[in-house]
């Protein structure tokens, strides 16, 4: 069974692969109402959404899922412009 703090603890570990701090003005964020779960993201001084509602399980899923999915792009962008520095 998925708790509240799997899914902080998940915030907490996606915002720090993201170069954020929980207090960071841009940091993620989660928007808990009526037994739903989102991922969000502070944006000019209000949230937007990031994830659809869903339960625990399929938020904390989303927040593994989104995390990988930006490493991965993170090292993809590392090795193109290791690749275009080399052709300078």
């Amino acid at each position: 069974m998925t708790s509240q703090v799997h899914l902080y603890a998940a915030l907490d570990h996606f915002n720090a692969i993201a170069g954020y701090t929980a207090n960071s003005s841009d940091a993620y964020t989660l928007d808990g109402a009526y037994g739903g779960w989102r991922l969000c993201q502070y944006c000019n001084g209000g949230l937007r959404s990031i994830s659809p509602r869903g339960t625990r399980t399929e938020t904390l899923t989303f927040i593994h899922t989104y995390a990988d999915g930006f490493v991965a792009a993170a090292k993809q962008i590392e090795k193109t412009n290791r690749r275009n520095q080399g052709a300078k």
